[in-house]
């Protein structure tokens, strides 16, 4: 997918709306991980909010564009890498919080299912 300044302007505009369900949720000291981040626009809506936001996406293009959206945004506590969603590259409970957007449907049942596995193996257990 190409991600022009128009596609990016159009979800930074609307970010805000796809995550205000889940910012009630939120506090200053979680962690978030935000899977299939895309350009990185809606995943920049949680920065003032907690306290670290890793954005993880497969596609490198859509990394790359996040990198460029965050170097001239100035977000100290936001950071973007390549990854497979079925296999992320982070420790068993790394995360407060893991937020998904508009991802989850494009998986088959057994891409699903790990995906949600790895979820929550780097969930933080609950107290």
């Amino acid at each position: 997918m190409r991600y022009n300044s128009a596609i990016i302007d159009f979800q930074r505009k609307r970010g805000g709306d796809s995550i205000a369900f889940f910012v009630p949720f939120l506090t200053p000291d979680m962690d978030l991980l935000d899977i299939g981040c895309g350009p990185g626009t809606i995943t920049a809506g949680f920065a003032n909010v907690v306290r670290t936001v890793t954005g993880l996406d497969l596609e490198p293009k859509a990394v790359a564009a996040a990198n460029r959206m965050i170097a001239t945004a100035g977000f100290a506590n936001l950071s973007f890498l390549e990854g497979d969603m079925t296999a992320l590259p982070f420790e068993d409970g790394s995360f407060d919080a893991v937020f998904f957007h508009a991802v989850l449907y494009h998986l088959d049942a057994t891409k699903l299912e790990r995906t949600l596995a790895e979820a929550w193996r780097v969930l933080k257990p609950v107290a």
